[in-house]
């Protein structure tokens, strides 16, 4: 029973890998313009629906596993549902930045002489973190 929970949770992961593919996939395809966005939002409602299920596959054997007094089991498949949740949601941030970048949204896309040359040597020394730069007894820092 515990083997067949386990190449269980397995076959959904594999599942879950092939659903992020073809999502991404239809992603691209939106911005190299291969496909128009409405295309992009019924494949994006098909896959959310596809994720509820294997999410809820993967609690259903979670909690198989729990009845089964394999805690320790249980516990590992609820560490990756918690990182799998992380992904979802890093891989939305992505899509969206992507999609601002290639729609030319950014400030820095839109003027070429937007950010001059003395900004971006200030801009440099702020934004070393402090760790890195060394304070010496006149004052002066370097990097």
């Amino acid at each position: 029973r515990i083997g067949h929970l386990i190449r269980a949770f397995f076959d959904a992961q594999d599942a879950r890998s092939r659903t992020y593919e073809r999502w991404n996939a239809a992603y691209g395809e939106v911005l190299t313009g291969a496909t128009d966005e409405q295309s992009f939002v019924g494949v994006t409602t098909a896959v959310t629906a596809e994720m509820k299920k294997i999410s809820e596959e993967i609690l259903s054997i979670e909690e198989a596993l729990k009845r089964e007094d394999r805690a320790s089991a249980a516990m590992l498949i609820r560490v990756v549902q918690q990182n799998e949740r992380v992904r979802l949601e890093m891989t939305c941030t992505l899509q969206v930045l992507k999609r601002a970048a290639s729609r030319k949204a950014w400030a820095w896309q839109i003027a070429d002489d937007y950010v001059s040359t003395s900004a971006c040597d200030d801009a440099k020394s702020s934004l070393t973190p402090s760790w890195a730069r060394t304070t010496h007894a006149d004052g002066s820092t370097s990097e």
